[in-house]
């Protein structure tokens, strides 16, 4: 087994939020030209990382007039963006985060569906809850949850997202002039969902998605977190700082994941990683002291040469732990390019990295099952 790749195509400093972005290695002035996106995802893509992340807020960091000199999150829309990418990159998997308290299930599932059709299945939905109600003043939403409630919320929401991929079952779009057959009915199916929180008839709008379902991943550490994960992701981002974390985690999901009649293969674990890669281990240690002065690391961090950061990937991957890390680059394009044109190599010639394979859907590349249609697919109610 080699190591999973993913790489955020959002850097805080890069945005404004850190105090790095008006330095040489970040370019914020193009974070809203589609040609800078286009290099970076390119530059993933030929390296041999297996998806690219746009996470997401509803919310400037700080919308003061003082604070918007300098603190503001500013990017394009995760599935416009990743939408625009599908047409120019070829087998790279386009991650889209989409928070589930302020939008619809029956949009987002057909969004995700179209995205995964216009990237011959590469799509990818990072599902979240958003925080508090720090977004609550841009949405006038009824049904909007409590806290305390919003994972339920988002459960049914996840529920009725996949049920509605499953509402065409494979092979029901049949397109026969000859017969004069454009679907099958007996392929296509209601939902006919009526829950605490939403009503949803169906069916979708749009075929069933060349991955069955779009990759899901999740984000967070609680222990409602890590329970929901072992229940419903393929793929988990969460902060493990050493190996023994990263081994008690694993361990606490293996026991979850067979409570839930699911086995460890089908969950990805791939931790937040913060590269800082200079010529020499006393230049990069140096950059270190620097970026983290005034702020804690929020996930790992590796400083070094090339040669030394794969030896410190290589002792994660030998320990089994994870299966790959998320790259969350501080300045763009700088970083990213730290991974792909420094580390990535080395990884490679250390066999840690698969060669760069074309075509296929990313379920196949990340070595994710695809989940059979179901016949009788309704929303699940949370376990109690």
């Amino acid at each position: 087994m080699t190591l999973t790749l993913a790489a955020t195509l959002v850097a805080p400093a890069s945005s404004g939020v850190g105090g790095d972005w008006s330095g040489p290695r970040s370019s914020p002035e193009r974070l809203l030209d589609p040609s800078f996106y286009l290099e970076l995802a390119l530059k993933a893509e030929r390296a041999g990382v297996h998806y690219v992340f746009l996470p997401d807020k509803y919310t400037l960091h700080d919308a003061s007039r003082a604070g918007l000199r300098g603190a503001v999150n500013v990017w394009p829309e995760p599935i416009t963006l990743m939408s625009a990418l599908a047409m120019v990159t070829e087998h790279i998997g386009l991650a889209a985060t989409v928070s589930t308290t302020y939008h619809e299930p029956f949009h987002l599932a057909r969004m995700f569906a179209s995205l995964d059709h216009l990237s011959r299945g590469r799509a990818a939905w990072n599902v979240v809850t958003s925080l508090g109600d720090m977004d609550a003043h841009n949405f006038a939403v009824n049904h909007r949850p409590p806290l305390a409630r919003r994972h339920e919320h988002s459960d049914e929401f996840l529920g009725i997202v996949r049920a509605l991929w499953d509402s065409w079952e494979d092979g029901a779009l049949v397109v026969d002039k000859d017969a004069g057959v454009f679907a099958d009915p007996d392929k296509i199916r209601t939902l006919d969902h009526e829950g605490e929180w939403f009503r949803v008839r169906g069916p979708l709008t749009v075929p069933r998605p060349p991955q069955g379902h779009p990759v899901i991943i999740q984000a967070g550490a609680s222990e409602e977190f890590r329970e929901r994960a072992a229940r419903t992701a393929d793929v988990i981002f969460t902060r493990l700082t050493s190996i023994d974390e990263a081994r008690a985690f694993g361990d606490d999901l293996r026991d979850r994941l067979r409570r839930h009649g699911r086995q460890p293969e089908d969950v990805l674990v791939m931790p937040g990683l913060n590269l800082i890669v200079d010529e020499t281990e006393a230049l990069a240690a140096r950059r270190l002291r620097r970026r983290f002065r005034d702020a804690t690391p929020p996930h790992l961090v590796v400083a070094g040469t090339p040669e030394s950061i794969t030896e410190r990937l290589a002792q994660w991957h030998d320990a089994g732990v994870v299966a790959g890390f998320t790259h969350i680059p501080h300045v763009l394009p700088g970083d990213l390019e730290d991974l792909t044109d420094l580390v990535a190599p080395h990884l490679r010639r250390a066999g840690l990295l698969e060669p760069v394979r074309r075509g296929g859907t990313l379920r196949a590349r990340l070595g994710l099952r695809r989940p059979q249609s179901r016949p009788q697919s309704r929303p699940q109610s949370r376990p109690q």
